[in-house]
This record gives structure tokens, sequence and C-alpha cells, in this order.
């Protein structure tokens, strides 16, 4: 056995908040090369999974199709035991670390709870940190109206606050004051150039034990507040057809369609191109810089269950 738990860090944050991003600019850096990732996706398809080994992380593992705090909260545990015991005569895998980037739509609690209450578990991981993301254009809104939201930062060490170029220096100062609010103990971190340092700044796991981290309340139940939706794309559109169809549909559910994303082939390009929205909101489009058997989908995320109204939308849209 051996002698030391593998320090296991949790990336949370709500939808878009900009998770993924923050981890592949580590990647990137050269920071995270003894890390395995476990990308989990509420919807069918893993994204992000593809995102973090397109930036060079090695073989992360996909738990898609549902939350780690409700439908999958027991393949964690299962997951986490196959990492371990794939490797004989129970030698410590050759990593340094495990990093969880739970879905959009998933508490942190729930894997909490498994780390410190499953004994065999205890023995071989150590949950070492927990990282919100919060991005500054939607955040403020979000832990406003979003009780699962307020429930990742409730949970979080450190808050990295995203996207703060996009607002004002006041909009900034007025988020850190809602965060702190709601968890006056979590540090408070930026994602600009000039914030981001090594993983080492982020990934150093706080003097905690798990008897300090006391979940205070159930953990959020979120199935009949949100739902998803996925729309296989297996021909190549124009890319002016599909952002059309894209603004008509952000237009149309502008109340509900809360995130886009997924993988389409594109006419003009010749690589697979990611597509992200968020609240309406289109990023620029990014070519994978891989062709492989790429799935090429977009998931739909919504408020309410008309993700699946506005999926048929869309495919209709598409077949125009």
């Amino acid at each position: 056995m051996m002698n030391s738990p593998i320090p296991i860090v949790v990336v949370t944050g709500f939808l878009g908040a900009g998770k993924t991003t923050f981890l592949r600019t580590l990647i990137e850096a050269g920071d995270l090369k003894k890390t395995l990732f476990i990308v989990n996706e509420i919807g069918e398809v893993g994204l992000d999974q593809q995102l973090l080994q397109a930036s060079g992380a090695e073989d992360p593992i996909l738990l898609a199709g549902g939350c780690l705090c409700c439908e999958m909260k027991y393949d964690l545990g299962y997951t986490l035991r196959d990492v371990y015991l794939k490797w004989p005569d129970g030698n410590r895998p050759p990593i340094d670390k495990i990093v969880i980037e739970t879905s959009g739509l998933a508490s942190p609690a729930s894997v909490i709870l498994q780390l410190a209450q499953d004994q065999w578990l205890r023995g071989r991981f150590r949950l070492s940190q927990v990282i919100g993301i919060i991005d500054c254009e939607f955040g403020l809104e979000t832990l406003e109206s979003t009780e699962l939201a307020v429930d990742q930062v409730i949970y979080s060490d450190t808050v990295m606050l995203s996207k703060q170029d996009k607002v004002s220096a006041e909009k900034s100062v007025l988020l850190t004051e809602c965060v702190l609010k709601i968890n006056p103990r979590v540090k408070i971190k930026g994602t600009g150039s000039k914030d981001m340092k090594s993983a080492a700044d982020y990934f150093q796991g706080p003097t905690r034990t798990h008897a300090m981290r006391q979940i205070s309340k159930p953990p959020v139940d979120h199935l009949l507040e949100y739902s998803a939706a996925n729309v296989p794309i297996v021909d190549a559109l124009p890319w002016e057809f599909l952002a059309c169809a894209l603004d008509e549909l952000s237009e149309t559910y502008r109340q509900n369609l809360l995130r886009v994303k997924g993988v389409v082939n594109i006419k003009e390009v010749s690589t697979p191109v990611v597509i992200h929205g968020v609240r309406g909101i289109f990023m620029q489009p990014e070519a994978l810089p891989f062709k492989g058997n790429t799935h090429t989908s977009l998931t739909l995320i919504s408020l309410g269950t008309d993700a699946n109204v506005i999926a048929e939308h869309l495919r209709q849209r598409l077949r125009a």
C-alpha cells in the first residue's frame, strides 16, 4: 500500500464559468504533467474531456450523462477504485494528484462526503482543495438566483474570478463582496495573466482534515430545475448557416437556454470546431488540433424541462 494518500482537487463552478479554460491554461503551462483528470459532463458527449486532451492532458477520464451529486454520485467512487486497482501489487499510480472537474450543475458536497465517508477511499485518496470558478459577467446574477451556485461557493477553499476583463472594476468588487458574504473564509483570486502563476498557487492543499469539512446541509436537488439534451450533427455545415441557427435559438429561448456546447464540423475548417455559448453569448469558435473520431454534436442545457423542446427546434432548423 502506498505511503500517503493521493491528493484530489475538485474544480467546481456554474455553467460556463470557465472551469475548463482555467485548467487548460495550467496544463499548457506544463504545471500538471503528473495529474489525472476526471471530467464530469451532464450531457452525453465529453467536450471538456476533448479540450483538456487537446491542451496536453493525458487520457482524461470522462463521467458523462449526469451529475456527480445525483444521478452519478456512485460513479466517482467506482472510478477511483479502478484507477488505484489497475496498478499491480498495490503500488501507487504514477500520478501526484487527481483533478475532478465537476459538471456546472453539480454540488461539490457529494464528492466531499464520498471521500470522507468511504474508508477504502479515505485510505488511498485525500481531498486537498475545492476550487470554485465564478465568471464576472454573470456571477452576481447567478449567485442571487441560483442556490446551486451558492452551494459551490460554500464548499470552496479558493474562488477564481474569471472574465474580469469583460466587466468594470466596480462589478468585480461587488462580486468579491458577494462571495465573501457567502463564505468569509474563502481565498479569492483572478484568472487573468497577472494572477495565473503556477498550479502550486492554486492546488496547494489547505491544512484541513475531512472532519473539519462539515456538510452543513444536503446537496441541492436540481433534478427538476434543469434539463439537458443532445443534438448529433453528422454533416459538415456552412459556418454562416450554423451561426444564424444558434442566434435564432438564443433569441427564441433567451430566458431558459443557459448553455450550448459541443463540437461540429464546419465546411470552411479542416478540423472539428468547438462551440461555446453561455446565456446567449457565444465565444470565439476554436478549431481542435486533431480529427480522430471526434463525436460531433451540440449539448443544450436549460432551466426547467425545456431542453428537449429546444433541441427539437434546433434539429428542425438545421434540416431547413
